[in-house]
């Protein structure tokens, strides 16, 4: 335990820096980049005869709605082990944006720990009695109060641009690659175009999942995971022509060359989501999953009424007579999925 600050003016107080920026909080580049912080930081140091810097934590990039940091618990870290025992930010907001938890750090963990705090341009400094820190919740909630805003906005903004049309998912779906020009915008992949198409004509010609699964794998088709693994993509130059129609209707395995075997790794569930993906006709359904809140980032699936549906984005690959076909199996197959027995010509 470290021993209580007896007086400030001849005690040497071991500082550790801690700078943080994120564009999620809405944070502007030019007054709170990292180069920035460290300049105020520092020159407040210098200014104090009796504080040293022991350390420096960054945490770039990630946001205050939450203290999962990676440079924040390494902090925690260093203060249990009693190597810093004074913390200063630029302003209570890179210390966090969680009220909740910037009050716990603030009243109850950096207290019983005998920590100094120092906010720089907020004016607040844990060692000293003044009204600044006496409104310090108040700022908490304040900063809390901004980070949710600013979050309503990027999603408000991400909804638009879905409504439009726009596909906003961070991979495009296996079969599709992004516009080089219109951003955005999916168009077809011609380099694994015939394998979707091959898996709906399989399906729709009596071939279950678990056989559709086992043909890929055995001839070495790259799964959607070991596509982008292996960054293949279409290329001239190279003339990469390894998925051409003659070598789907042949069956003839690919070479394994050096590529890992895990990329192949076609499975049931990628299977049936492809065969249930309205992308393939030129759909776009978006807004299935959703974070619970800005703070807390679980994930939880969207009701379908409010799931956000735009027909025609794209250019389709399997035509729409053929993709009913594929919903109508899946569902007769469905629907016999807890009889006692399993019938020869079930489905």
């Amino acid at each position: 335990m470290n021993k209580p600050i007896s007086n400030q003016k001849t005690k040497s107080f071991r500082v550790g820096l801690y700078i943080r920026l994120s564009r999620e909080d809405g944070d502007k580049e030019e007054s709170s980049s990292v180069t920035n912080q460290r300049e105020i930081l520092k020159r407040y140091v210098s200014e104090q005869p009796n504080f040293f810097i022991v350390k420096e934590y960054v945490d770039d990039g990630w946001t205050g709605a939450n203290f999962d940091r990676p440079k924040f618990k390494e902090m925690i870290a260093d203060i249990e082990a009693g190597i810093i025992d004074t913390v200063i930010t630029k302003d209570l907001s890179r210390l966090g944006r969680d009220y909740i938890k910037t009050g716990f750090y603030l009243e109850d963990y950096f207290p019983k720990n005998n920590i100094r705090y120092v906010a720089i341009t907020d004016g607040i400094d844990t060692c000293i009695d003044s009204t600044n820190n006496d409104i310090t919740p108040f700022k908490a909630i304040m900063n809390d109060m901004y980070a949710k805003d600013i979050s309503k906005k990027i999603r408000s903004v991400l909804k638009e641009k879905q409504k439009q049309g726009e596909y906003m998912c961070s991979i495009p779906a296996y079969g599709y690659k992004r516009h080089p020009t219109i951003k955005n915008k999916l168009i077809i992949d011609e380099q694994v175009r015939d394998i979707v198409e091959k898996i709906f004509d399989m399906y729709t010609n009596g071939h279950g999942s678990v056989e559709i699964v086992k043909f890929l794998n055995s001839n070495k088709y790259l799964s959607p995971t070991g596509y982008r693994k292996t960054g293949i993509v279409q290329d001239e130059n190279k003339n990469l022509t390894r998925l051409s129609n003659q070598r789907l209707q042949s069956g003839t395995p690919e070479p394994c060359c050096s590529r890992n075997k895990t990329n192949y790794d076609w499975n049931e569930v990628t299977l049936c989501n492809m065969l249930k993906n309205e992308v393939y006709i030129g759909n776009t359904i978006q807004n299935k999953k959703s974070v619970i809140s800005y703070k807390v980032k679980k994930i939880r699936t969207v009701e379908k009424e409010n799931q956000i549906r735009v027909d025609n984005t794209h250019e389709a690959i399997i035509d729409k007579d053929t993709f009913e076909k594929v919903q109508c199996i899946i569902e007769k197959r469905g629907t016999n999925t807890k009889l006692k027995y399993d019938y020869l010509l079930r489905g």
